[in-house]
């Protein structure tokens, strides 16, 4: 599965040039009972709602893990904060084990910033995502 969301977005000055496309995409990819959502673009007050739409996966009983991939998210502000807070609390509500996996510099800035990030599940980096070679904090095993 694959959703995307885009809105134009105007700076202002009237001109035509100056508008900009806002994207996210959510890439799906399962294996068994876990979900990964590849979050890849702006997670903001317009992206949102594609968020929600994509998190809603953990109200079906096939899914035991869902994993939110941030490693491609270019930009989140405190509407797309909330959102993963959201997702957290739903997947709690239906006993499902939730996951993040890191995302870039700003955006785990945002989660340390806001206090949360000691309260977040985050595991390794998306290469490693799914590998067992992890530790139980989510860093890979020094070999």
């Amino acid at each position: 599965m694959s959703l995307e969301n885009g809105a134009s977005h105007a700076s202002g000055s009237g001109s035509s040039s100056s508008d900009r496309v806002v994207r996210l995409s959510v890439r799906e990819h399962r294996q068994d009972g876990e979900r990964t959502l590849v979050l890849s673009g702006e997670l903001d007050l317009a992206s949102r709602p594609l968020l929600d739409v994509a998190v809603s996966c953990v109200q079906r009983r096939d899914t035991e893990a869902l994993v939110l991939d941030l490693s491609e998210v270019a930009f989140m502000d405190s509407t797309g904060l909330h959102g993963v807070l959201a997702a957290k609390t739903l997947c709690a509500a239906h006993g499902c084990t939730f996951v993040l996996v890191r995302g870039p510099s700003q955006v785990q800035r945002l989660f340390e910033l806001s206090g949360v990030i000691d309260e977040l599940p985050f595991r390794g980096t998306p290469a490693l995502a799914h590998s067992e070679q992890l530790d139980a904090a989510g860093w890979p095993k020094a070999v």
